[in-house]
């Protein structure tokens, strides 16, 4: 029960703060499962500069989790516009992923717009 309360108030900081409101993104979902979280934030009508723009401003929210894979949706009925994994370490990345996730700071994110 503190931890979704937690979740919900952190989803609505991160609504707030993000840049000021630009760009103005809502998060829609966040599933925490320890040291990995699942964020699923919306944007409608954002270009794809927007969607990169606001995972990495949600990605500065982080805190708590080692892992996690943050999607960005225009129009969740349209599918995802842009996802960004972020890890939190080196030692995570060689955890979870087998060392694929590299970087030269940590910690990290990666985003991809299909």
């Amino acid at each position: 029960m503190r931890t979704r309360t937690t979740l919900i108030a952190a989803g609505l900081l991160a609504t707030l703060t993000a840049c000021g409101g630009d760009p103005a993104y809502t998060v829609v979902d966040v599933r925490d499962s320890g040291i990995m979280r699942t964020a699923d934030l919306q944007q409608p009508d954002a270009t794809r500069a927007e969607a990169e723009q606001a995972i990495r401003d949600y990605a500065d929210t982080i805190e708590g989790p080692k892992w996690a894979t943050v999607t960005l949706y225009s129009d969740l009925a349209e599918g995802e516009l842009c996802r960004g994994i972020w890890v939190k370490d080196q030692e995570t990345s060689e955890k979870l992923s087998g060392g694929s996730f590299t970087s030269d700071t940590w910690p990290a994110l990666r985003v991809q717009c299909p």
